[in-house]
């Protein structure tokens, strides 16, 4: 499992420099940057239960803001988001945006739960 922690710490981290030229690029390399950091935190065997909390609830207000736009998608028959990396429609950015979150929440849930099955565990 630590392997795994951090390898999803180098992705995340990808994720984050991969926004540098985004016109919102420095929100979300905040956001991937954090999960990065938190994964990096917990492949170090440093425990940050708070930590995990306080970003899991911060991509759950962001996924929550997001989930009209996504439905939006879905009724318009999910059109493809993966063509180019220029937005060409309204839903593009707003639904890879959605999904960025929801990867970024799946990674943070992993590591809360890794990070408080391992407490107390010799290793």
């Amino acid at each position: 499992m630590k392997v795994l922690n951090g390898f999803l710490g180098v992705i995340m981290a990808i994720f984050a420099i991969l926004q540098w030229n985004d016109p919102d690029g420095l929100l979300w390399i905040f956001i991937y940057g954090y999960v990065a950091v938190m994964a990096g935190m917990t492949f170090f065997n440093v425990r940050l239960r708070w930590f995990l909390l306080a970003g899991m609830v911060g991509l759950m207000v962001g996924i929550i803001v997001y989930i009209p736009d996504f439905i939006d998608w879905i009724k318009a028959g999910t059109p493809s988001v993966t063509g180019s990396m220029k937005a060409e429609s309204p839903f593009v950015e707003l639904v890879r945006e959605f999904l960025g979150l929801c990867i970024a929440m799946l990674v943070m849930i992993y590591l809360y739960f890794f990070e408080t099955s391992s407490v107390g565990k010799k290793k």
